[in-house]
């Protein structure tokens, strides 16, 4: 890609991606995931549709944002619309004018998704689950980290 705009402010994990888009409106055609857990090792929070590996580790506004609603997920004209809406009222406000509130979020995004959405936690759980699944475990290994926003209640990712 050539003739992109960097911003100085914020440190360049992934390429100098600010956020990590997936759109996959056509719903029941979920992707592995795979890039978006790349991004989220890199700091790069997600906008996406709740769909695939994003419904476990969505946590709006702090490891990312959602698109659309849950309600009608065949109805993509209302998820473009709230794309947009997302896009001007919230994220783009808040990587240019509160530099310092995204930089949490890509904090988060590391700390969260990074650490649990990994291979070697994957590849454990199917490991457990495929081969041995009488074998008694406490779960702890396949529940997601407890998150504390600031002024929030904890949410599981």
């Amino acid at each position: 890609m050539r003739n992109i705009a960097v911003d100085p402010r914020f440190p360049t994990y992934s390429g100098g991606l600010g956020f990590w888009q997936e759109t996959c409106f056509a719903r029941r055609r979920i992707s592995a995931g795979t890039s978006g857990m790349k991004a989220a090792l890199n700091g790069v929070p997600s906008f996406s549709v709740r769909d695939g590996w994003w419904v476990e580790a969505h946590l709006e506004g702090v490891t990312g944002w959602s698109i659309g609603y849950d309600e009608d997920p065949e109805r993509s004209d209302v998820e473009i619309g709230a794309l947009y809406d997302q896009l001007e009222h919230v994220i783009l406000p808040m990587f240019y004018s509160r530099p310092e509130v995204y930089g949490q979020i890509m904090r988060c995004t590391i700390a969260v998704n990074g650490s649990f959405f990994n291979t070697q936690r994957m590849l454990s759980q199917f490991a457990r689950e495929a081969y041995f699944p009488n074998t008694s475990h406490t779960g702890s290994e396949t529940t997601a980290p407890v998150v504390r926003p600031p002024g929030g209640s904890g949410h599981h990712a």
